[in-house]
């Protein structure tokens, strides 16, 4: 019996998140209301409460659940230039091929909301320990922390504008798979010359 409400208990926190994610990706973030994601998962608001505790907790949930960094495994010792180089295209193609993943990115960057501070504060702090595990594996002599920080900006740049605006930056059309390669290519070439 126990097992069977715990089955029914994880369906119903799944069709919370599912309608969390349905709503990001078709309306977007303005609409992530207790109403709307009632009415998108045919779950009693009341549910919301019971499973995650509040609103805020179901968002931070879903949004962790679909973090890039947040899902990424922790660095290992020997974390060489081929594993950065790894991870760094890894993130690239994800966020381009995940509209979802642009949608928490712009909202992230267009407002003050509390939820969304403390996962970037976790992404801070799991960066941060990536950054210093790669500096002391590879016993870079060079400040590399810059390099990451731009090429990580740009990825999400990149990609955000791509949704949001349309156009070409600098001349480049990430939906154009050529130019992604460019772009790919160019992030390898500059891990290659930290020294």
């Amino acid at each position: 019996m126990e097992r069977k409400q715990s089955a029914r208990a994880l369906k119903t926190k799944q069709k919370l998140l599912d309608a969390v994610g349905h709503i990001l990706e078709t309306e977007g973030f303005t609409e992530l209301k207790v109403t709307k994601i009632e009415a998108a998962s045919g779950v009693d608001k009341k549910l919301i409460y019971f499973h995650f505790g509040d609103f805020d907790n179901l968002i931070k949930e879903y949004l962790r659940s679909h973090d890039f960094w947040l899902n990424h495994s922790a660095a290992p010792e020997n974390f060489d230039k081929t594993e950065v180089k790894g991870i760094l295209n890894d993130q690239f193609d994800q966020i381009y091929n995940s509209d979802l993943l642009k949608q928490m990115i712009i909202w992230e960057l267009s407002g003050n909301n509390e939820v969304l501070k403390g996962i970037v504060m976790e992404r801070e702090e799991m960066g941060n320990q990536l950054i210093e595990a790669v500096t002391k594996a590879n016993n870079f002599k060079q400040d590399a922390t810059p390099l990451f920080a731009l090429l990580v900006a740009g990825i999400y740049y990149l990609n955000t504008h791509s949704r949001a605006v349309g156009t070409t930056f600098c001349g480049l059309n990430i939906k154009n798979e050529t130019d992604r390669i460019r772009v790919t290519d160019c992030i390898n070439r500059l891990i290659d010359e930290i020294k």
